[in-house]
C-alpha cells in the first residue's frame, strides 16, 4: 500500500522562517546540529528521520499514522515518557486512493547550499510569524 505524506517543517524543533534578502523568497532555516530528527550521512547528504505511529482509528481526514522525530536509542532513554509523548507531531500518512497508485514517482532534487552570511538576513514583513 502507499502513502500520502505531508511534513510541517515549521514543526522542526529550530525551524524558523526567514526573507532571503534579495528576491524576498519564504526560506525555512533549521539548526542542523540542535534538531535531533536531522543527520549527516557518511556521503554528506542530509536526512530528516521520523517515525510513524499508527493510530488507533482512522482519523477524520483519512489519516492512519501521525509523524514524530525519530530520535537516537540513547538520547529516546534517556527521556521520561512524558517527554517522549510530547515530542512535537510533524507529519501524518493516509493511504492513497487506488486510483493514484499508479503515477510514477518524481526524481529526488538537491538542495541549493550556500555560505553567505545576508542569504538569511531577516527583513520585515507582515507574516504573523
Amino acid at each position: 500500500m502507499r502513502y500520502n505524506i505531508e511534513i510541517n517543517l515549521s514543526a522542526l524543533p529550530t525551524a524558523e522562517l526567514r526573507i532571503r534578502k534579495e528576491n524576498g523568497h519564504k526560506m525555512l532555516r533549521i539548526d542542523l546540529d540542535a534538531s535531533p530528527a536531522v543527520s549527516q550521512w557518511r556521503n554528506g547528504t542530509w536526512h530528516l528521520a521520523l517515525t510513524a505511529w499508527e493510530l488507533k482509528a482512522v482519523a477524520e481526514g483519512g489519516d492512519t499514522h501521525l509523524l514524530k522525530p525519530n530520535l537516537g536509542k540513547a538520547e529516546r532513554e534517556s527521556m521520561t515518557e512524558e517527554q517522549r509523548g510530547n515530542l512535537p507531531i510533524v507529519g501524518h500518512l493516509r493511504p492513497v486512493p487506488q486510483q493514484q497508485q499508479q503515477r510514477p514517482k518524481p526524481e529526488p532534487t538537491a538542495l541549493p547550499q550556500t555560505n553567505d552570511p545576508e542569504f538569511f538576513e531577516e527583513k520585515d514583513d507582515d507574516l504573523p510569524f
